[in-house]
């Protein structure tokens, strides 16, 4: 091997080494990968880079993008660029994540009436289960028992519609 060529073995490890502070650079890391494929069209030293989807349109947005290959026999000539790519794949699909539309979520969409009937709702709901454990409670019984039961499932009932309130109640995203 003479001087004016790269070592593959060096030049993987300085590729690695890049893609380790591509991630460091970012909110949105590039995963990468430097792979061996043989057997196929692709037989060679393979680099790929993809970047967590959040949407469907980000993962349909990388499809495609990210991969060069470097075929065997070029391989010791070509080690010097291996850099080079990881550097490319990696903006190729920074870039197509960072020019996919935001998706609405539903949540947005939501006006502040529909907000109000739902308060209204779960608020009449809890109403009606409060009156209902205290009617039950009411009625003379005659053992305290019965009495401590009904006022605890009072209790449990409201504290279930403040619940359901909180888990299901749409919000609305500034």
């Amino acid at each position: 091997m003479t001087r004016d060529t790269t070592s593959v073995g060096g030049a993987i490890a300085s590729a690695l080494e890049r893609a380790e502070e591509l991630r460091s650079l970012s909110d949105r890391p590039a995963r990468v990968r430097i792979m061996t494929i043989f057997g196929d069209d692709r037989s060679g030293l393979t680099i790929n880079a993809r970047i967590a989807a959040l949407t469907p349109a980000e993962h349909r947005a990388q499809e495609g993008l990210g991969t060069r290959c470097i075929p065997w026999d070029e391989l010791d000539a070509r080690a010097g660029e291996i850099v080079g790519l990881v550097d490319e794949v990696v903006g190729e699909v920074t870039l197509a994540v960072r020019n996919t539309l935001p998706v609405p979520r539903p949540s947005r969409s939501e006006d502040d009436l529909e907000l109000a009937m739902f308060d209204d709702l779960i608020d009449e709901i809890g109403q009606t289960i409060t009156q209902s454990a205290r009617s039950v409670l009411e009625k003379p019984s005659g053992e305290a028992g019965l009495t401590r039961a009904g006022q605890r499932s009072c209790y449990v009932s409201r504290t279930e519609i403040r619940v359901t309130r909180g888990l299901y109640r749409p919000r609305r995203i500034e």
